[in-house]
């Protein structure tokens, strides 16, 4: 582990920086795959998928609740790692199965827009009520290259999504099923069917979410990483993230409890794709966050977990420092926020119980678009049905507001925007005090202590950003390598 300190305002105390890259030896990863369909030669294909739940073969014997949905989706994972069969795919291909957004049209408005293979593509739709509608599409000009096998499509509305393989320049008419309810019409009449295109064939598009669950399995599943599973992770960083992982000589670096004060920092990077996933959206070299408060005199590490196959129940927790140090060894799950998005939009246009359809039909009653409603900054005080809204780096930064961190900003700064990045970037870690001995004979360049972890890690910004009022609430993550954000942030 690894400590950086700063003298904090009366009865705060100091500050350490923990990292950990963990990882456990086991047994070695099977080597993983899928059977892919065959190629289809003669001409285009289209099919209608109801909801993404039939899609992914979703239990839905059950309700899908905020609390159940991790149960399920590892249910999911489990079938997937079933139907894998020698999967070689690199890691650097996951999450190359997302799409990208090309446009939107409505019976107002056509869209228009050319590819790699043909190099004039139109959509129109006639015929939009409850029964359905006709949507048609036209690939024309067919550009001779030896990088354009297909063009594959998604286009979707909020409760539906049909998907389109194109080989042959055509023009074709595809029924939208029926059974469209007031809130989706009212919202395709406004948004239109909006057309996404995959990076590469379908084929493609399956290898990459084989090599993207290859992150996560079993990890997600079982309470230890496989070694060849951190590999993969450590790959994938290293490609997508531009994020370093040297392996360290020493692996092991426990400080003393008297070497720990209330508020300090230990922040987690766990190789089992989850972490690794949200360090790379996040901009952030940590995919978990924790902090250190005294009960009772009893040492604790405080955190906001949910259900996985590491942690038992869901919300905050604390656990008595010496047992985190060994469970560590095997797991540290990372947060994942429970899946609030309908509370959290309601919460910004000021309703409830509202569905994501009637949600989006209210802010355009409204003149709200969703890009602004979605961009409102969350507020502290808000609370939804099991009270306060708390992921990970937002109880470490609550946290410190309530010690009085925060100072005259207090009022000025919401917690619940920040992210793993805002939180370890603050200026407030103690940058005088010397490394313990063992901290530096480990990892001579580090800022901070790295307690435990075969890989080193870094915060790049670590300990740099001054407090401002309203910071973090408006801030898009550049592209890495760097992650830019505007300033202010």
């Amino acid at each position: 582990m690894a400590m950086a300190r700063r003298v904090l305002p009366a009865g705060v105390g100091v500050f350490t920086v923990v990292l950990v890259a963990v990882m456990v030896v086991g047994t070695t990863t099977p080597v993983l795959g899928m059977p892919m369909p065959k190629k289809t030669t003669l001409g285009n294909s289209a099919f209608f998928v109801e909801d993404l739940a039939e899609f992914l073969h979703w239990d839905t014997t059950t309700p899908t609740t905020p609390r159940n949905v991790r149960t399920k989706l590892d249910a999911w994972l489990a079938s997937f790692q079933t139907n894998m069969q020698g999967y070689t795919e690199s890691a650097a291909h996951a999450f190359e199965w997302i799409p990208q957004y090309i446009g939107e049209a409505n019976p107002q408005n056509s869209l228009t827009w050319s590819t790699q293979c043909f190099g004039h593509n139109t959509l129109h739709v006639t015929d939009l009520s409850s029964d359905g509608a006709k949507l048609h599409v036209n690939f024309s000009e067919p550009i001779s290259s030896s990088s354009c096998e297909e063009d594959f499509y998604m286009v979707a509305t909020i409760q539906g999504l049909f998907f389109i393989q194109v080989h042959a320049a055509k023009a074709e008419v595809h029924q939208w099923p029926g059974n469209i309810n007031s809130q989706e019409l009212s919202w395709i009449n406004r948004n239109g069917f909006r057309v996404f295109r995959f990076n590469g064939t379908l084929d493609s598009t399956l290898r990459s979410l084989g090599a993207t669950a290859s992150l996560f399995l079993p990890a997600e599943l079982t309470r230890e990483v496989w070694e060849k599973v951190g590999a993969r992770n450590v790959e994938f960083l290293r490609a997508k993230a531009f994020y370093e992982l040297p392996e360290r000589n020493t692996t092991d670096v426990i400080p003393d409890e008297s070497d720990i004060h209330d508020g300090d920092f230990f922040g987690v990077l766990r190789l089992d794709g989850l972490d690794p996933m949200l360090a790379w959206a996040m901009g952030a070299h940590t995919g978990h966050t924790t902090v250190a408060l005294r009960f009772d005199g009893e040492l604790y590490i405080c955190e906001s977990t949910t259900v996985s196959s590491y942690w038992p129940t869901d919300g905050i927790q604390k656990t008595p420092y010496r047992q985190v140090l060994i469970g560590l060894v095997e797991k540290v799950d990372a947060d994942i926020a429970a899946m609030m998005w309908t509370m959290a939009l309601n919460k910004r246009l000021g309703t409830a119980n509202l569905t994501v359809a009637e949600v989006y039909d209210t802010a355009a009653s409204r003149n709200i678009s969703f890009t602004t409603l979605f961009a409102m900054p969350e507020q502290d005080s808000w609370q939804y049905v099991d009270g306060y809204s708390m992921v990970c780096d937002v109880l470490v930064c609550e946290t410190w507001k309530a010690a009085g961190l925060m100072g005259a900003l207090t009022d000025k700064i919401q917690c619940t925007e920040f992210t793993n990045w805002d939180a370890y970037t603050l200026n407030i870690f103690d940058s005088t005090t010397p490394r313990p001995a063992a901290c530096k004979a480990a990892d001579p360049d580090l800022p901070f202590c790295q307690i435990l972890g075969k890989y080193r890690m870094d915060l790049p910004f670590y300990n740099s950003r001054p407090m401002v009022p309203h910071m973090a609430e408006r801030c898009p993550r550049g592209p890495p390598p760097h992650f830019p954000k505007p300033s202010g942030c």
